[in-house]
């Protein structure tokens, strides 16, 4: 089974998370997805 390597990023604002990945080597990192930031202020969910 060949190894597969990939790097992640995240660049983290105040109300989402961006998320990117690039595979090893010199590829062009590529946009997977935004994820919205949910604030709790206490208590059990």
């Amino acid at each position: 089974m060949k190894d597969a390597q990939k790097f992640v990023g995240l660049d983290a604002c105040k109300d989402t998370i961006a998320v990117a990945i690039a595979d090893s080597g010199r590829g062009e990192p590529r946009f997977h997805n935004t994820m919205k930031i949910y604030k709790f202020t206490g208590g059990y969910i």
